[in-house]
């Protein structure tokens, strides 16, 4: 929840999940009170929409609001540059789309294309959103895919949050799970926009 603080989720905030899985973080998301669209392959929905329907009262008290929908990445890995057919429900559920959220998405280094086709096809499509993307180091040859798939998809990163932002109990969280990067995803240009203004930013 802190990390979705840190991220700026305002009442209302139009929120993206991708991968959702048991739908943990785009739930909290919504009982921050954001609009969230929670998305995932169709045999994850039954569980997932569980789980919306189990919170759903107290998202609702929140302000927030929680859907889910199927989404294949390859579909935008197909689509090339593309943006994916199903990617604009955030738009059209939504409004305009504040932030993309990810955790915990690459177990391999077959699913590193398909997880950056579909996050640079929602850059692409909503220019201003944050991307945020929680990444479980399994091994080189996993990450090392990340990395190059996530550059090659125009993205460089910048780990969030940094060592000032941390309090005491965040910092415990950190120390207790260090296999987990935390990583503020932007384009190219706007990365190097930041880095005119002094903003520390490192490309993958």
């Amino acid at each position: 929840m802190k990390t979705c603080c840190v991220a700026g989720i305002l009442p209302g905030s139009s929120v993206l999940e991708l991968g959702s899985g048991t739908g943990i973080v785009g739930i909290v998301a919504a009982l921050l009170g954001g609009t969230v669209t929670l998305t995932d392959l169709p045999e994850a929905l039954p569980a997932l929409r569980s789980n919306i329907d189990l919170n759903l009262e107290a998202i609702s008290s929140a302000g927030g609001s929680a859907t889910a929908y199927a989404l294949d990445w390859q579909h935008a890995l197909c689509e090339s540059r593309a943006v994916s057919p199903t990617l604009p429900l955030a738009a059209a559920d939504n409004g305009d789309l504040a932030l993309v959220l990810g955790a915990d998405l690459v177990y391999s280094p077959q699913q590193a294309a398909p997880l950056a086709a579909a996050l640079r096809a929602a850059a692409e499509a909503h220019p201003g959103a944050e991307v945020l993307l929680a990444h479980k180091h399994r091994s080189d040859d996993t990450d090392l895919a990340l990395l190059r798939a996530l550059d090659g998809a125009g993205f460089v990163a910048e780990e969030e949050p940094s060592a000032s932002e941390l309090d005491d109990a965040f910092s415990r969280l950190r120390r207790r799970f260090p296999s987990v990067s935390i990583y503020r995803l932007w384009r190219r240009g706007e990365a190097a926009l930041l880095a005119g203004a002094d903003a520390p930013v490192t490309q993958l």
